[in-house]
């Protein structure tokens, strides 16, 4: 059928335009899916950002727990707990948008409570000021934001563009875990007095001077027992034993650089081992203190201690003394000490290691502090955010980095005399008389006449941070405590704060 001509162009015409009018829809449903698309993805880096910035700021709280005189107090900051959420947030802001800018805000929420009871954002890091943090603070909210400038939606009057995620961080107490953490060659007394800080009245959260944990002063309480100062040997031999082949009472040698275990002897970092290091250590107590002493202050010990099991399987070795109840100090175990041997039944049980005599600070300070900077070069270990805050009676020095490392605790010890018969060498040295007249090794007094401990019995184990800035030769000092554990350990995720262990669950923010 012909048709017109004329009637012929005015229909191709209409369907050009309708052409032109649907590629102009398509494409801007384009542009705007892809603005769109692009909002999601920052949308998912805010999340990610505020999920970074929270668990930064949780660990920080985790770790600064400090049990004292007039209760739980966090010892750092609110502002410091804000640099914290700003500096983890940083590292996780992904495709910025030329010209985007971010804010961060912070919030600190009582237990179940709706509203916060503080709340920080956009404050230059690191802070001028530092304001104490309520103690009630279970909870913190992290609101990462982004604004930028949109792709497409700016034609149509939205010049701007904002993006946001939040989350929320529970901090909860969970039991200590000493299982694969750094151990130093050093013991201290127990005393339960000990691990709560001295506070001032009124006390001031943030200015709670550190502990003195070692210092070679005969006056030092728990630490100093003549020639004995806290430092021990962990050699797999006896150091005492005339016989070379009686193993100490210990639960499991370092086996890591050995070829009695077929690994390979480590570089010798104190200088007085001929170039390499057996981890199996010696048997000769003055030797062991100039060569492998040193080298597992900058290692670590790579053995294991136990303090639930009777020493058995040390052939020729001579069995630990009874050492009975205890009284003294089985009596009153704080709920977040771990003290196995207390239990009825279990006097028995933990490991014994015998002591070395020496400076810990003269002859090993330089290599805690070693040990403390290669766990911040190589990730290695539980390091702590470092600290800038000035060391108390210290001109231009700062806390600087730091480590949390495991100490075990002893009670009772024993004296060693090699000229008493086989199988009666090692004798339980006696504390402080009860009122019943019956003896408590864990009371030994810090006398001239009490006998020095050759070796002593492991009751506890606890966390302990120390700061570069803190060792010194003459003294070295830290904080209890600053561990962070498993969530594993808080089944219900509302446990209460523990002083030494702690750590952050991440929930929702509804």
């Amino acid at each position: 059928m012909n048709h017109p001509k004329g009637i012929l162009s005015r229909t191709e015409g209409q369907s050009l335009v309708i052409v032109a009018l649907s590629m102009i829809v398509l494409i801007g449903a384009l542009a705007f899916a892809i603005d769109w698309g692009y909002g999601l993805t920052q949308r998912r880096a805010m999340s990610n950002s505020a999920e970074a910035g929270a668990l930064g700021a949780g660990v920080l709280l985790a770790r600064s727990v400090v049990p004292t005189t007039d209760g739980f107090v966090f010892s750092r900051s609110q502002e410091e707990t804000y640099c914290a959420a700003e500096a983890a947030a940083a590292l996780d802001r992904d495709f910025a948008p030329a010209g985007a800018e971010y804010s961060l805000t912070v919030e600190g929420f009582a237990d179940r409570a709706t509203q916060p009871a503080w709340s920080l954002s956009g404050i230059a890091c690191p802070a001028a000021s530092r304001t104490t943090l309520p103690i009630e603070t279970r909870t913190l909210r992290v609101v990462a934001t982004v604004s930028y400038r949109s792709l497409i939606a700016s034609v149509v009057g939205w010049p701007q563009m904002t993006a946001a995620g939040s989350i929320r961080a529970r901090i909860v107490g969970v039991p200590y875990d000493a299982s694969g953490r750094n151990v130093w060659p050093m013991v201290r007394h127990y005393d339960a007095s000990d691990l709560v800080q001295k506070c001032d009245d009124p006390c001031d959260p943030l200015g709670a001077e550190p502990f003195t944990f070692w210092s070679p002063q005969g006056t030092e309480p728990n630490m100093v027992y003549g020639n004995f100062k806290g430092q021990v040997d962990l050699s797999k031999r006896s150091s005492r034993e005339p016989d070379p082949t009686i193993d100490q009472l210990i639960h499991q040698w370092d086996e890591s650089g050995s070829p009695e275990a077929g690994t390979q002897p480590k570089p010798d970092l104190s200088g007085n081992c001929k170039g390499s290091w057996d981890t199996i250590g010696g048997d000769d107590e003055s030797v062991d203190k100039q060569c492998s002493i040193p080298n597992w202050f900058y290692y670590f010990f790579g053995g294991e201690l136990s303090l639930d099991e009777a020493p058995t399987g040390h052939p020729g070795a001579e069995p630990p003394s009874p050492i009975g109840p205890r009284p003294t100090i089985c009596a009153d175990v704080p709920g977040w000490i771990e003290a196995p041997s207390c239990a009825p039944g279990k006097a028995g049980v933990g490991d014994w290691v015998e002591t070395a005599t020496g400076n810990v600070g003269v002859n090993n300070s330089e290599l805690m502090v070693e040990a403390i900077r290669r766990a911040y070069a190589e990730g290695y270990g539980f390091t702590t955010p470092y600290s800038d805050l000035p060391v108390p009676g210290k001109q231009n020095m700062v806390f600087g980095k730091a480590l949390v490392v495991t100490i075990f605790m002893w009670d009772c010890a024993e004296t060693y005399s090699s000229n008493a018969p086989q199988g009666e060498r090692w004798s339980l040295i006696d504390g402080g008389t009860l009122p019943d007249g019956t003896n408590d090794c864990s009371q030994i007094p810090q006398t001239g006449s009490t006998p020095m401990p050759d070796r002593v019995h492991l009751f506890t184990v606890v966390p302990f941070t120390f700061y570069e800035g803190l060792i010194e030769t003459s003294s070295i000092r830290g904080y209890w405590g600053g561990a962070v554990g498993s969530a594993d350990g808080c089944p219900t995720g509302d446990c209460s704060l523990d002083p030494l262990t702690n750590t952050v669950i991440l929930r929702p923010d509804e």
